[in-house]
C-alpha cells in the first residue's frame, strides 16, 4: 500500500507522509503571501481550522449534532411504534 508524499501544488516542497495538517498550514502561511487559500496548496487543508488544529471543537459540535438527532429519532419511532400499534389490531374471527 502506496501513499504519496504531500506536494505543495505551489511551490512544489516535499513533506513526509505523515506530516500533519498544522504542519501543512505552518507552510502556507510561512512560504506563501498572505490571502492564498490553504487548499489551492494542499487538499487535506480544506476543511482545516487553523483555531482548532486537532478537530476537538468539531468533534465536539458533531457529537452534539449526534446526540440531539438520536432525541428527535427516538421521539419519531415512538410516534411511529403507537401509529403502528393502533393499525395492526388483528381482526375478529369470524364463526
Amino acid at each position: 500500500w502506496y501513499r504519496p508524499p504531500f506536494i505543495c501544488k505551489v511551490c512544489k516542497q516535499a513533506f513526509m507522509v505523515n506530516a500533519r495538517p498544522p504542519v501543512l498550514y505552518q507552510h502556507v502561511t510561512a512560504k506563501h503571501p498572505a490571502g492564498i487559500d490553504p487548499a489551492s496548496c494542499f487538499d487535506v487543508l480544506k476543511d482545516f481550522d487553523p483555531n482548532d488544529p486537532k478537530g476537538e471543537k468539531k468533534a465536539a459540535e458533531d457529537a452534539s449534532k449526534a446526540a440531539a438527532m438520536k432525541k428527535s429519532a427516538v421521539k419519531k419511532s415512538d410516534d411511529l411504534s403507537m401509529l403502528l400499534d393502533a393499525g395492526l389490531k388483528a381482526p375478529k374471527k369470524k364463526a
